[in-house]
């Protein structure tokens, strides 16, 4: 039988009819169905498709670079053949070298070229692709900076640009430039410069992170985004670290406020301790806080800042632990995120201060106690101060002794319990009170006590009305009593003479 003639690249179109065996040809369009006139050209073809589905005569070599291979085969006058059809598959093209676009993915010469694109944004000597600056402020700010490496890949030639969206870039980043465009023949260039600084930056417990989003266009968009991350170690000082809390800054962090911000402390009166603490038992009077074994005052590097005000006093109670909270800060006044020592960094642990002091300095005696101190978190420390007796007190803060700041305190008596100042400045019992397990409580019938402090009431001694006002009254009564009896008998007496010289 006759075999039609070949047509169309995915299949063969056969049609019309052939004699010589009386067989007839029959019209096929599938490239996996055949049907031809005559058993031998039937079993060629059949042989054909199976080397097709076999894998073909595709192999590395067959078409040019980055064109993909197919194989096919075609039916020729009852001959079958195997062929290679070779395709620039999309997004790849034509090489614009080659004779003819047909002719290209044939052509090694030539080929197909792979569109112009990014592929890759590097940090030289980063072992990631992602940018890590650790800075330490100290008594200054410091800044570093990373260079940006952008690799463009791809085998035809374009030129490419770049830009980063810089929007929204936080305080602490700086990029130049911001946008460029890079050559055709460039296979890689440095485009831009990301800088890190620590002015305005507060240290944290967790690095500051930011994603830079970087847009390549060339014949392909591609998008890229590197993560910067930021570690601050810093150092505290004494000349921003405060008494009180930090406030909430516009950026997010805490800032130590004016020298004026005072802690909240319980009011003139007040023995409620703390939520959290235990109440130890004292008679009234009695100073649960030991005074120093020298008791004398506190070296000078501890005395007030020198310009600083005077802050109002804070009311405390003797004998009542009161909590100041104090905050730590940087060079700039912004809170700090670690307790002292620092072991953050070395350049922070080698020049940074070791650790603050508390001091509760009598205003009249000079005498000073050191107060006991926790670190609470993110630079915060709380100060459990006792005031042991009545009168003016300077609680004063130092970091490895120079002077931070000073709180003005006022110890009272508690009002509630009827104690009141004695001469030594200790707290105890009104005249005609005596201290019981109670507080104080007023002398029992027939006891007495003239003076206030913390004796016991004494039984009244004779005579009676000379310890009591009843008696008093009763002794004026009875010299008055007296008086006129004894002006009586001497009238009597002036009258009993006179009668007798008349009678004689």
């Amino acid at each position: 039988g006759g075999v039609g003639a070949v047509g169309g690249e995915n299949g063969l179109e056969r049609g019309g009819g052939g004699g010589g065996g009386g067989g007839s040809g029959a019209g096929a369009s599938d490239a996996n169905e055949t049907d031809v006139g005559g058993a031998g050209s039937n079993k060629a073809l059949a042989a054909a498709w199976g080397q097709v589905r076999a894998g073909g005569v595709c192999n590395a070599d067959t078409c040019a670079w980055d064109a993909t291979c197919r194989s096919d085969f075609v039916a020729v006058k009852g001959a079958a053949m195997v062929t290679a059809r070779c395709e620039c598959p999309l997004p790849n093209r034509p090489s614009p070298n080659a004779t003819h676009p047909s002719v290209a993915p044939y052509d090694h010469a030539t080929g197909c070229v792979t569109p112009r694109q990014g592929v890759m944004i590097s940090v030289p000597q980063a072992i990631a692709e992602n940018i890590v600056l650790e800075l330490s402020k100290t008594s200054h700010n410091t800044e570093a900076n990373r260079t940006l490496v952008l690799h463009m890949g791809g085998t035809d030639l374009a030129g490419a640009s770049w830009a980063v969206d810089d929007s929204s870039l936080p305080h602490w980043l700086r990029v130049s430039p911001s946008s460029g465009t890079l050559s055709p023949f460039a296979d890689q260039a440095a485009i831009l410069t990301v800088t890190t600084s620590t002015v305005g930056v507060a240290e944290a417990r967790e690095p500051y992170v930011y994603g830079l989003n970087l847009t390549v266009k060339s014949q392909a968009t591609r998008f890229f985004r590197v993560p910067v991350l930021l570690i601050v170690a810093v150092t505290t000082s004494a000349f921003t670290s405060q008494w009180g809390e930090a406030t909430r800054t516009a950026t997010a962090d805490f800032a130590c406020a004016s020298r004026h911000t005072l802690p909240v402390a319980p009011a003139a009166g007040d023995n409620t301790l703390l939520p959290g603490r235990s109440k130890t038992k004292s008679l009234p009077g009695q100073n649960r806080t030991q005074p120093s074994p020298a008791g004398a005052p506190p070296p000078a590097a501890l005395a007030p800042r020198a310009g600083v005000p005077p802050s109002p006093p804070v009311s405390v109670v003797v004998g009542v632990p009161v909590e100041f909270t104090f905050t730590a800060c940087d060079e700039e006044g912004l809170r700090v995120a670690h307790s002292l020592p620092s072991l953050r960094s070395e350049a922070v642990d080698a020049v940074g201060p070791s650790a603050f002091a508390v001091h509760l300095v009598d205003e009249e005696t000079g005498s000073s106690q050191q107060m006991f101190y926790t670190y609470a978190s993110l630079g915060r420390y709380i100060a459990t101060v006792v005031s042991p007796t009545v009168g003016a007190f300077s609680l004063r803060l130092s970091l490895d002794g120079v002077p931070v700041q000073s709180l003005n305190l006022s110890s009272a008596c508690p009002s509630q319990t009827a104690l009141v100042p004695l001469r030594d400045r200790t707290c105890g019992c009104d005249a005609w009170h005596e201290p019981t397990d109670y507080g104080c409580t007023r002398c029992p019938i027939g006891l007495h006590k003239a003076l206030p402090g913390n004796e016991a009431c004494l039984p009244e001694t004779w005579p009676i009305f000379v310890s009591s006002a009843g008696g008093a009254l009763g002794l004026v009564a009875l010299i008055t009593l007296g008086t006129f009896a004894r002006r009586i008998y001497l009238r009597h007496l002036v009258a009993m003479a006179a009668a007798t010289r008349e009678a004689m």
